[in-house]
């Protein structure tokens, strides 16, 4: 016990004056806390997967968190893979490469839900990832504000980039790359955005989340920025410290089943995982342990499959980690509010 104690000193403490100082990031005094939709997206069970993800529960969860966990202090409805994609998983952009909302999951638009979302006195999150869309490159979108086309931040020769290598490498050589990513964070901004998640992120997408960081900077507009993967590499845990105010630590809490996670799908390795992230975390840059699996195993909704005191285990140790809290549960499945930190 004195050992685990120490090490969260370490994390929480000495470790903060091992960060470099921030340059394009907005501060934040303490970590984000609300909810996530990709525990349900990620679930195999009846009535959820990646085609529960639309404006209407969306909503649903928004209204939820400002009944039943606003007043502990979950602000964020975070928004994560799906919405930028029709319910074949085909992901599009406009006509200058920014993602735009699907129109069958998202009708009225990011704008009417963000100002929906605001009204309860909440934040919007949207998702994003690493690398240039395969889709915008091949459409050589034209570049906001600029002579320039996909193909022209291209890495060369055509290189995969993201977790998944689903993306083009970005020659971030060129100038217009990082208009590119300005584009698409002074949309975001416009729509009233919040929260960005980047996801994928590898060795090799550093400068991605620089230029997601340096984007959100020229907005003026507060947004929280997460740098995520299944963990993010650990080697360039100190190069993100700059840029992202968070960053996935382990893979995902998600079991991909019928709950939304089990002890041993992958609950119990943050235990193991965090203490390696040692001499990396400060008051501006904090371990992200993904959402907390604390449904209560009763009523209707997906039950998050650990038991009472795993679901203790599990807020003790993300509040000690002062890692962001968000929930990923549906409201019918969750009556009493998680613990604060």
């Amino acid at each position: 016990m004195k050992r685990l104690l120490s090490v969260f000193l370490a994390v929480l403490g000495v470790s903060a004056f091992l960060v470099p100082p921030a340059d394009a990031r907005t501060p934040f005094v303490t970590p984000f806390m609300g909810w996530s939709s990709w525990s349900l997206e990620s679930s195999t069970r009846a009535g959820y997967g990646t085609s529960w993800l639309n404006e209407s529960h969306v909503r649903d969860a928004a209204a939820a968190l400002a009944g039943k966990l606003k007043a502990a202090g979950y602000t964020y409805v975070n928004i994560d893979s799906g919405w930028n994609a029709s319910l074949s998983w085909v992901f599009h952009t406009d006509v200058n490469g920014i993602p735009d909302p699907d129109p069958a999951r998202f009708p009225a638009g990011i704008p009417a839900l963000a100002s929906s979302v605001h009204s309860l006195g909440l934040k919007l999150g949207l998702y994003a990832v690493t690398g240039l869309e395969k889709e915008v490159y091949d459409k050589n979108a034209p570049i906001l504000g600029t002579s320039c086309h996909a193909r022209d931040i291209a890495y060369r020769p055509l290189t995969p980039s993201n977790g998944w290598g689903g993306n083009w490498k970005v020659d971030f050589t060129n100038p217009c790359a990082q208009k590119y990513y300005d584009s698409i964070v002074a949309r975001f901004a416009s729509w009233g955005v919040d929260f960005v998640k980047v996801d994928g992120t590898t060795a090799d997408n550093v400068a991605d989340i620089r230029a997601w960081s340096a984007a959100i900077d020229h907005t003026r507009r507060p947004m929280w920025l997460t740098a995520s993967a299944w963990p993010v590499p650990r080697s360039v845990g100190s190069a993100l410290a700059p840029h992202a105010n968070g960053v996935r630590v382990d893979t995902d809490v998600e079991c991909y089943c019928e709950t939304v996670s089990t002890w041993d799908s992958s609950v119990k390795a943050r235990w193991a995982d965090l203490p390696g992230w040692l001499g990396v975390f400060g008051p501006q840059y904090r371990p992200d342990l993904d959402s907390m699996p604390i449904s209560n195993n009763t009523g209707s909704g997906i039950q998050d499959g650990i038991s009472d005191v795993e679901r203790q285990s599990v807020m003790t140790f993300w509040s000690m980690a002062s890692s962001p809290l968000y929930a990923g549960e549906t409201s019918t499945s969750s009556t009493r509010p998680p613990c604060r930190s």
